[in-house]
């Protein structure tokens, strides 16, 4: 936790702080980052503008100020991110540094709220010329979405039922053409493998 939260939000004792702030005046005046004040004051101005005093931080993250490697991270804070920069050059060079490595599709499978998530690849159709299926079924609690661009599957989002999920990971991975599972992709595995026979 510390290192990530050195690289991208500031020390774990100054994360905690806002965080802790954010929880206790969530959507008034003194959220440090809510919603109300737009996207990107909320996600990356408040990083910059914190608009609460070193004291105040502190005092809302007292149980970290005892731990002296949390203190040093805190006076310190831009050691870790220097540190994970130097690193990330002497592994992959200027162009691992300046674009960070992209070679792996990031898939997360959860449970929220009681409701089965997965998640993989680009879900949010983000790549130009992407198409969604969708597949909603609101009363077995059924929402499927998958992203296809170029004739291959480039993401997937699932709620409910997620038994495809690790079969849809594997094709977004593979790269694998789904022209001819396109038209029942959306119902499964073994439906659209059945179909495309």
């Amino acid at each position: 936790m510390c290192m990530l939260t050195g690289m991208t939000f500031g020390d774990p004792i100054w994360f905690a702080g806002k965080h802790r702030i954010h929880h206790k005046y969530s959507d008034t005046e003194r959220d440090v980052h809510s919603p109300k004040q737009g996207f990107w004051f909320c996600w990356f101005g408040s990083v910059a503008d914190e608009g609460y005093p070193e004291k105040e931080i502190l005092k809302h993250a007292a149980d970290f100020t005892s731990y002296p490697e949390l203190m040093w991270m805190h006076r310190n804070y831009w050691v870790t991110p220097v540190v994970v920069g130097i690193i990330t050059f002497l592994i992959g060079g200027f162009s691992m540094l300046a674009i960070g490595y992209g070679g792996s599709i990031i898939a997360a499978n959860l449970k929220v709220a009681g409701v089965h998530v997965f998640s993989a690849g680009d879900f949010l159709a983000a790549t130009a010329g992407a198409e969604e299926i969708v597949l909603s079924d609101p009363s077995f609690g059924v929402y499927k979405k998958l992203v296809i661009a170029d004739g291959r599957l480039i993401g997937a989002v699932l709620f409910g039922d997620i038994a495809d999920g690790p079969w849809y990971l594997e094709l977004i991975r593979s790269r694998s053409s789904i022209e001819r599972l396109r038209d029942d992709l959306v119902f499964g595995r073994t439906l659209a493998l059945r179909a495309a026979a």
